[in-house]
């Protein structure tokens, strides 16, 4: 029989009262802070019903709490109903909302559990200082809590077999050889990977160890005399694709000596790490055993910006999408008025017509498939139990993507269903303006991608309207659908939350990343426009570099609900030259699909 949630609640408090605790942080996370997790770690998911990517909870004695954004509010009160737990809607960073609520809702001399290995060691030594200033003592747990309270049916560890990326365009060696300088500039003699994405990106491996992003589990530790090691999954790995990648000077040793290895560190050697992506647990044994020197994630910028030969790479990738897109999208327009239609069996049906690409391997994350009023959750699933029909007047949203060997895509398109009203035809309007005037800006090379968000809310602001999540993120080379450093998203102004504009986000030539715009009414409809754009140099002049986007994704945009009288002469100019990039590039490939080209001809003709 399933344990309710106040069942689970009662494991967790008999728990925190043999450790001594007053309240518990249950994280959303991995040891590697992964976005997407395997089923093993979900235990926020299995403790509270909440499904989010985003999320973490504090059980107190008496309380207990969700912390997740506003992308995930409605859902989250949804599946929150008759648990026990209430909703908190973080307005800024989880962590400084929680802190604020610890600080509420316990005394001093109160003490504070969270996994160590669960939560970044930037957030941990933030809330350790913080929680210092009201009494509250911050006890990071060596153990995972859930071992003890989530026994009959958690799910394994899963590893998959990892496999060669075989036509990535830069080689192992030459990746590996751009730390060494970096290394030392910092005045380190090793530098230690605890990203999944980091790790598959330096040896051009990829597995399937995670939920729709191609990684693998692994550590690593870069030496500048000796090399890389990464300590993986032994089972994972064949006999000849360990012989040659030790040929490129890259060695192997087993995941669950990686502990032990942190432990024979020597206490001389300086070791160069990433609070924001090292977990705590591992912080505290560089402290304990070596030299440790704080930097940023030197390999998530040098992954971000793509080569001419990955955006190459990244095109094909887009047309396979495209074709797979197009025969959706015809075939949606042709049954979409049956009332047989469910959001469930749409989301089914496109994966269906990518699993007939070459080379598909799995979708980048769970496609998002949204009928009216659930159009307004900008993170929905579709409900297996509860299938909803397309009928009626509505939005319906699709938010999908694909893993391809050539690259990652992210698409959203939103389409009508029925009659919409004016008002709906007005918000449609107002995001395809922003998600245009976003795509056709010039911007000063290295500026923070974070001042570009407000080109694509302009439109939508002077309709008095807004949208709760980004704008923009980035997005791997056949690796998780989302990727930093840059993100185009204004910083949130909040109570203990510095909103300064950080140097991390700065765009720069080679960036991949998403244009999606949106607008959202509670109970009535939700609207996204997405495409992926490469960041691309506009020209020089006396005042400097200057960049702007190329759109990569190619999928005609629904132009029925339009009002083009509302468009100025350079929207609607960039419309018809994106539309017919569209025709001229997937139509030679629909050849042998007539009904489905004539589609395409028809939705991509020019917006008088």
């Amino acid at each position: 029989m399933a344990l309710r949630a106040e069942d689970k609640l009662t494991l967790i408090r008999t728990y925190m009262e043999e450790k001594g605790l007053d309240a518990l942080i249950v994280p959303t996370a991995d040891p590697h802070l992964s976005e997407y997790l395997d089923k093993h770690y979900a235990s926020r998911e299995w403790l509270t019903g909440f499904t989010g990517s985003t999320g973490d909870v504090i059980v107190a004695k008496k309380e207990a709490a969700l912390f997740t954004d506003s992308r995930y509010w409605i859902q989250a009160e949804r599946q929150l109903a008759d648990t026990g737990i209430s909703l908190i809607k973080a307005q800024g960073r989880l962590i400084s909302e929680e802190n604020a609520w610890l600080r509420e809702n316990l005394s001093s001399g109160s003490s504070v559990g969270v996994p160590a290995a669960f939560i970044s060691a930037a957030d941990a030594d933030i809330l350790e200082k913080e929680l210092q200033e009201s009494g509250i003592k911050l006890v990071l747990l060596e153990e995972d809590p859930f071992d003890a309270v989530w026994k009959e049916d958690r799910p394994k560890v899963s590893f998959s077999p990892i496999f060669e990326h075989k036509i990535s365009p830069r080689s192992v060696k030459d990746k590996i050889g751009i730390l060494k300088p970096l290394v030392e500039k910092e005045g380190a003699q090793k530098l230690l990977l605890t990203s999944l994405e980091d790790i598959a990106w330096l040896t051009n491996l990829r597995g399937n160890d995670l939920p729709e992003t191609p990684v693998f589990y692994s550590f690593g530790m870069y030496d500048v005399e000796n090399g890389l090691t990464i300590f993986v999954n032994e089972k994972s790995i064949s006999v000849p694709l360990a012989l040659n990648l030790v040929l490129k000077n890259v060695n192997f040793r087993p995941y669950e000596e990686f502990s032990d290895y942190l432990s024979s560190l020597d206490k001389e050697e300086k070791v160069l790490y990433s609070p924001s992506t090292a977990n705590a647990l591992i912080a505290k044994k560089l402290q304990k055993f070596s030299s440790p020197i704080k930097g940023e994630d030197i390999v998530e910028l040098l992954r971000a910006r793509k080569t001419p030969q990955e955006v190459k790479l990244i095109d094909e990738a887009m047309l396979k999408d495209g074709v797979a897109l197009a025969k959706f999208f015809c075939w949606l327009d042709k049954n979409k008025d049956s009332g047989e239609l469910t959001e469930e069996s749409c989301a089914e049906k496109l994966l269906e017509f990518r699993k007939e690409q070459t080379g598909f391997l799995c979708s980048s994350f769970k496609t998002i498939c949204a009928f009216g009023p659930n159009a307004a959750l900008p993170h929905y699933q579709p409900n297996h139990d509860k299938p909803v029909k397309i009928q009626g007047s509505g939005f319906l949203l699709i938010d999908s993507g694909a893993q391809y060997p050539e690259g990652t895509t992210d698409i959203t398109r939103t389409v009508p269903i029925g009659d919409p009203s004016e008002q709906m035809k007005a918000d449609y309007t107002a995001v395809l303006r922003g998600h245009i005037n976003l795509a056709k800006l010039i911007f000063p090379e290295n500026i923070s991608s974070q001042i570009l968000d407000t080109a694509a809310r302009a439109p939508i602001w002077e309709d008095l309207a807004d949208y709760g999540h980004g704008t923009g993120h980035g997005v791997g080379f056949f690796l998780n659908v989302h990727e930093g450093p840059q993100r185009i998203s204004y910083p949130r102004v909040s109570n203990g939350v510095n909103s300064l504009v950080s140097y991390r986000t700065q765009i720069k030539k080679g960036m991949i990343t998403s244009n999606e715009p949106g607008l959202y009414r509670e109970g009535k409809w939700g609207i996204r426009i997405e495409n992926l754009t490469v960041a691309i140099p506009a020209g020089d002049s006396e005042f400097g570099s200057f960049l702007g986007f190329r759109t990569l994704s190619l999928c005609p945009i629904d132009l029925t609900l339009v009002n083009s009288k509302l468009f100025q002469t350079d929207e609607i100019n960039w419309l018809n030259a994106y539309h017919s990039a569209v025709w001229k590039k997937l139509s030679p490939l629909l050849i042998d699909d007539i009904e489905t080209q004539e589609w395409l001809k028809a939705k991509t003709s020019p917006v008088c």
